[in-house]
């Protein structure tokens, strides 16, 4: 059976259509860094002990392109998902190569979120799906991250051998720093494109009825796209992330 005949239950919209396999990496993202980049693919699920060692760790060395996934319908992968794509290109595409520094607005910081959230959740439905159904579907209709997630940017610094590498990664661990009894737990996922770095934060367990986490305020390495705050950011942000990076490779 064609691919173009294959039904799919949409992470997005939760209807069932016609089969669409979408990038984890947009395309144009390849060829912004200049050639094929190498991807590393490093899953890791279940609960970070002591909060930066993980249970079990899974790594697939892979070329970008092969990270199609087939978890989205036609209409969703070309309609919504395209424009949103294609609107965060302008802002994205300078940082990845290390172009134009400068502010970056408030509604490029929200688009760079919404685009990192969408990129997320296509990626956890890739493999060992942590995050419940409903968070593809709230994204499908409000198309803006919700007050509880977190969205950071920041400049990564690659090693010389790999300079274009995109290195995707997911942890489920917990955020103990929310003032609630019980810790929340989260799904984390990382994104390097370039020299641009993405970090998502997507609660698993809601917060307390009423309660909007407060996130603690990113260092000199980090830009904070969402939750939102008044007034725009300055691009890059005096520190570079790098393998040597204490809070690597996340810290929230």
């Amino acid at each position: 059976m064609s691919e173009s005949k294959k039904t799919v239950l949409c992470i997005f919209c939760n209807e069932r259509g016609p089969l669409s396999r979408e990038d984890v990496t947009s395309n144009w993202i390849g060829r912004t860094l200049g050639k094929e980049p190498g991807g590393t693919w490093i899953n890791t699920a279940g609960k970070i002990s002591g909060g930066d060692k993980p249970v079990t760790k899974q790594t697939q060395h892979k070329t970008a392109s092969v990270f199609k996934v087939p978890v989205v319908c036609v209409d969703c992968n070309t309609q919504w998902m395209s424009r949103l794509d294609n609107a965060v290109r302008p802002s994205l595409g300078p940082m990845i190569v290390g172009r134009v520094p400068g502010h970056l607005t408030r509604e490029q910081l929200d688009l760079l979120a919404a685009w990192a959230l969408m990129k997320a959740i296509v990626y956890d439905a890739m493999d060992r799906r942590a995050l419940p159904p409903e968070v593809g579907h709230r994204f499908f209709v409000g198309r803006t991250p919700e007050p509880a997630d977190l969205v950071l940017l920041g400049r990564w610094e690659a090693p010389a051998e790999h300079p274009t590498r995109q290195i995707l990664m997911k942890w489920v661990t917990y955020w103990d720093h929310l003032g609630v009894v019980e810790a929340v737990r989260a799904v984390i996922l990382v994104f390097t494109f370039g020299q641009a770095l993405l970090q998502v934060g997507i609660p698993v367990t809601p917060p307390p009825e009423g309660m909007i986490p407060e996130h603690p305020p990113p260092g000199d390495d980090l830009i904070l796209c969402w939750p939102p705050r008044e007034g725009s950011a300055v691009w890059p942000p005096p520190l570079p992330i790098t393998e040597r990076w204490r809070g690597w490779p996340v810290r929230f």
